[in-house]
């Protein structure tokens, strides 16, 4: 295909931080299940490439490259089970999904039509979204 643009996309968390309301049920003296629920920060980007490929044999040339990069506040709802191994020791597995607030940027790019340099706007929006599963050991300790 002659001329033809194709773009790539990453999203990458580099790191999150959330505060949980955690309440629970429990089955047995020794087993629980909860759900929790809170605000989340998470920092994160987003890269979009663009290629052009110019015949069916030639490997596609990097033409421009658009990254964000952001801070953003979202909500976390999850849920789990946790078994009490000991009086002190509980073992815990937990589902979780993030849903932060979207971000748009934009940006000139050019490209090649028929023959021509042209460029225009590039414009996107991104909502990140994300899932964690966590294994936990913990320790309960009184203060008083």
């Amino acid at each position: 295909i002659w001329g033809a643009y194709h773009f790539s996309h990453q999203f990458r968390l580099k790191s999150y931080t959330d505060v949980f309301v955690k309440h629970g049920y429990r089955l047995t003296p020794r087993m629980m299940i909860y759900g929790v629920v809170g605000p989340s920060i998470a920092n994160w980007s987003h890269t979009t490439e663009q290629f052009s490929v110019n015949g069916l044999t030639q490997v596609p040339k990097l033409i421009d490259t658009f990254q964000m990069e952001a801070k953003t506040v979202g909500l976390g709802v999850g849920c789990g089970f946790e078994y009490l191994i000991r009086d002190r020791y509980a073992l815990s597995f937990e589902y979780t999904s993030y849903s932060h607030r979207s971000k748009t940027a934009s940006q000139l790019i050019s490209y090649r039509d028929v023959g021509r340099d042209r460029s225009g706007n590039l414009v996107k929006t991104v909502k990140p979204s994300y899932s964690t599963f966590s294994v936990r050991l913990t320790y309960f300790f009184s203060l008083f």
